[in-house]
């Protein structure tokens, strides 16, 4: 390497315990972050929002309860907590992964990939549905309300479900692949697949369902919506009902689907080392895994 060029990738300098460096014995602390974060997304804005009257006891939506302040808030900084760890987690994963595809399977390489695409997918699904919650009807009008917040949560909704949905059939696939895997967990990673896919085709429903209640037998009319002010309701029907239930259990099953993979994680520990350019004499020191 010549001379003032940096270089980056899994090769750190023979005097990296002089640099600054930032070791996880553990990755498993990780996964208990991520799962602590989609909680508290769930909990606190739903017993703020109760306490104060805003939205009814039973069965909220998520995304309703933390629409306002100071719900909306601590909605927010969980949700996008909980995506910046699984920035740093998915690609542990992925490279884990890659480290026990030792037969080199080309069918695992691309599952592999797929599957941290996928998952990216879904953590910035997540910051969208967080800068947008369904509950805040803090505008003019209605129209607003669903040019801006409705469609800014469809979209984040529909790059977290799509995302979590295709990333977990590939997740279930290199588990099916792999020579290393216990058959009780390829089980469990395909029920998760099946009840992901029941809840979404009847989640789908029951927001069709919803939307021409709140919204009237013509959604797509959007002139008449200019001249009404909109607030959610706070009798719930019996769709609505289903609606949230829906999503609460999409909230839940991330979770399971995460702390499946605890104890892999727990076996891999993750440093970061960061050096100055200038520092010229290397080693390789790889990823961790006991």
């Amino acid at each position: 390497m010549e001379p003032g060029e940096s270089q980056m990738g899994l090769m750190f300098c023979t005097c990296w315990n002089d640099h600054i460096s930032l070791k996880l014995q553990k990755c498993g602390r990780l996964i208990q972050l991520i799962v602590l974060a989609q909680l508290l997304a769930v909990i606190l804005p739903y017993i703020v929002s109760v306490s104060k009257n805003i939205v009814p006891a039973f069965l909220p939506l998520v995304s309703e309860a933390g629409g306002y302040p100071p719900a909306s808030g601590i909605f927010s900084i969980c949700l996008i907590l909980n995506a910046f760890c699984g920035f740093m987690v998915y690609p542990i994963f992925y490279v884990t992964i890659s480290h026990r595809n030792i037969k080199d399977n080309k069918l695992i390489r691309v599952c592999n990939k797929l599957t941290l695409i996928f998952l990216m997918i879904s953590l910035w699904g997540n910051i969208v549905i967080a800068n947008s919650p369904v509950g805040y009807t803090d505008v003019p009008n209605m129209y607003i309300w669903v040019t801006s917040v409705l469609t800014e949560h469809f979209i984040g909704t529909f790059l977290f479900i799509s995302g979590l949905l295709i990333s977990q059939q590939t997740i279930t696939a290199i588990w099916w692949l792999l020579p290393d895997t216990e058959k009780r967990d390829k089980y469990i990673k395909a029920a998760i697949l099946v009840i992901i896919f029941v809840l979404l085709l009847s989640a789908l429903y029951s927001f069709y369902v919803v939307i021409l209640e709140e919204l009237g037998p013509d959604p797509t009319n959007l002139e008449p919506m200019k001249f009404k002010f909109y607030d959610l309701s706070k009798v719930y029907s019996p769709n609505h009902v289903l609606t949230s239930f829906s999503e609460y259990i999409f909230c839940v099953l991330p979770i399971l689907a995460l702390l499946n993979h605890f104890k892999d994680f727990q076996r891999v520990s993750f440093r970061l080392v960061l050096r100055h350019k200038s520092c010229m004499a290397e080693s390789s020191e790889p990823m961790t895994i006991i």
